[in-house]
């Protein structure tokens, strides 16, 4: 009688492992060759400002088309890398804070994570982060955090916000110290002597 038993639990188990790989079987065709998904916000209602971004005074929040947000992405891993569709401005009803689009984050799948990190600006200083990253803008760089599960076209899931952000500031990008200056233009002389030399 235990020996019966025994098969019918066996039997049991073996159903159930089935009934799971016919589940998970068609959305493994079905999320084949996405990429996974998270939505370019900072904001979760109801919850503390934790995640908002300040001007270079560590106090006023950002707001308006004056400041911009981007996000660098990969999966883990893969250096980051630009994803210029998610650059956002800022809201002037909820200063601190940007709403923008659904994203694909390149190398990342469904029910994955993607590693990322916000860069914000002043829109004045360049079109984008790379662009208006010099001496003298306004810029800011978030912590790098990882976004899990992301969402995919199949799953039914809503795409993530930026839950993990924490806030941050804008500062001053500095002039290049006069050392630096200095340096280089010892080294452009060094240059210059050893060509001169071989010629």
């Amino acid at each position: 009688m235990k020996s019966i038993e025994l098969l019918r639990r066996v039997h049991r188990v073996r159903g159930a492992v089935l009934f799971v790989g016919l589940l998970v079987a068609p959305i493994k065709a079905m999320t084949q060759g996405e990429l996974g998904q998270l939505v370019m916000v900072n904001y979760v209602a109801g919850q503390t400002p934790a995640r908002a971004v300040y001007d270079v005074d560590g106090k006023t929040p950002l707001a308006g088309s004056s400041f911009l947000a981007e996000l660098y992405a990969a999966a883990p891993g893969n250096s980051l890398q630009p994803i210029l569709s998610s650059i956002t401005p800022f809201s002037t009803a909820i200063p601190g804070y940007f709403f923008g689009d659904i994203l694909d984050i390149p190398g990342t799948t469904p029910a994955g994570t993607a590693v990322v990190q916000v860069v914000v600006w002043r829109a004045s200083d360049g079109a984008t982060f790379a662009e208006a990253n010099h001496p003298g803008a306004h810029v800011g760089i978030s912590s790098v955090f990882q976004i899990a599960p992301l969402a995919g076209d199949h799953l039914g899931s809503a795409p993530p916000a930026l839950y993990e952000l924490e806030s941050f500031s804008l500062y001053v990008v500095p002039e290049p110290s006069m050392a630096t200056l200095d340096l280089l233009a010892a080294c452009g002389i060094a240059f210059g002597w050893r060509l001169r030399r071989r010629a």
